[in-house]
């Protein structure tokens, strides 16, 4: 198991090798941030990110998950204020 700091990210890509066999991670990291600025949904992102890289001829299974880090990280804020509001409230 490892860590990684995504705490200064807006998304973090995975994929499988098949992935970046022939689309290298820089340009990979290039199109999501150009698709994110056409405002394109993130379902959308990875099959545009699968299809890239199968275009570009991989021979592997290409698998692609896009995280939305700032929405990630906004809603789990949300949940850590509303627990405590609740435990406030439970202990008053």
């Amino acid at each position: 198991m490892s860590t990684l700091d995504v705490s200064d990210a807006k998304y973090l890509v995975i994929g499988s090798d098949g992935l970046t066999e022939k689309f290298p991670i820089a340009l990979a990291a290039q199109y999501v941030a150009q698709l994110a600025r056409e405002g394109r949904p993130l379902p959308d992102m990875c099959r545009s990110l699968v299809e890239r890289a199968m275009s570009r001829g991989s021979t592997d299974n290409v698998t692609a998950l896009i995280v939305d880090v700032e929405a990630y990280m906004s809603h789990a804020q949300e949940l850590a204020a509303q627990r405590g509001k609740s435990a406030a409230t439970a202990t008053a």
